[in-house]
């Protein structure tokens, strides 16, 4: 996941997906599932980074049925990736519905990724919805946090997502 995280923040989705998909195999040889679930959200991350929604809804799938009960970290990340993508499908109750869950519980802790990632995906689920102000909001807690961090790709990335938003 490291080498993942990098090539993200180098801007290399492509290359990310590859090594995640590798390590996701590695993990399935081993018959290792302590990781599995959180190597399938970072690439379902990624994958609808990318616009491949599609599959990214499948490994939304893949992580419910790999992850515990009590991983915050999976459980909050696939319940606002899904959300989001079930609002792109059109579905913009139900989205909303999970993606504003993840987002109220991520508030309450302390992991700059996943609450990245949760707000981001809040905030484009918002602006589909078209909540525009609340979608400001959500994005600009991702922005807060990605600049805290010096994150600076997935910052210029909600930074292009507020555009739209602000006119």
């Amino acid at each position: 996941m490291g080498r993942a995280y990098i090539e993200v923040a180098a801007d290399d989705l492509k290359a990310a997906e590859q090594i995640l998909r590798d390590g996701l195999e590695e993990l399935e040889r081993l018959g290792d599932r302590a990781y599995y679930a959180t190597v399938a959200l970072v690439l379902a991350d990624v994958l609808q980074r990318r616009g491949q929604y599609d599959e990214a809804a499948s490994w939304c799938r893949v992580i419910r049925e790999t992850t515990g009960p009590g991983d915050v970290v999976n459980v909050l990340g696939v319940d606002a990736l899904e959300g989001y993508l079930l609002a792109r499908a059109g579905d913009l109750e139900g989205g909303e519905r999970l993606a504003r869950r993840a987002a109220e519980q991520a508030a309450k802790v302390d992991f700059f990724w996943i609450k990245g990632l949760v707000f981001s995906a809040f905030g484009k689920t918002l602006a589909l919805a078209d909540k525009r102000a609340e979608a400001v909001e959500a994005f600009e807690t991702a922005l807060r946090l990605y600049e805290g961090k010096g994150d600076a790709t997935s910052a210029a990335q909600i930074r292009e997502l507020l555009v739209p938003l602000s006119t």
